[in-house]
């Protein structure tokens, strides 16, 4: 299982954690959402949130801020992964 395969299966995941309505009504249960939370982020790359944390310090792992909340958008994950395999 690679990097990719990893993400999408923690991807898939969260979204039926979070899928609510969405599969009631018969929808796909894949999260349309192209950010995720440091915590997400956490889970997805299997360190703690302050590890993610630690790496957007660090300018490792590009955000985004709105407002006060922290956003990690998901090309930001897969850039870092594939920096990771280099």
């Amino acid at each position: 299982m690679n990097a990719q395969d990893d993400r999408q299966s923690a991807l898939e995941g969260t979204a039926s954690a979070h899928s609510g309505s969405r599969e009631r009504s018969g929808a796909s249960s894949v999260d349309p959402r192209r950010t995720r939370k440091p915590e997400e982020v956490a889970q997805i790359l299997g360190v703690g949130r302050n590890g993610v944390y630690e790496l957007i310090r660090a300018r490792q792992l590009r955000c985004i801020l709105v407002g006060r909340k922290i956003l990690v958008p998901l090309t930001a994950i897969d850039e870092f992964l594939a920096g990771q395999t280099e």
